[in-house]
């Protein structure tokens, strides 16, 4: 778990205006998911 992700502006952008634990999870995941898929995982 000692890996940082860094996320682009646009991420942290939305992720600062939505603000809402719950919300930043469900993105979360769905970025790492997302990522996955790009890594090939």
């Amino acid at each position: 778990m000692g890996t940082s992700v860094i996320l682009p502006a646009e991420w942290q952008g939305r992720l600062a205006t939505i603000g809402s634990p719950s919300l930043l999870d469900v993105n979360q995941a769905t970025f790492m998911a997302q990522l996955s898929e790009l890594a090939g995982l």
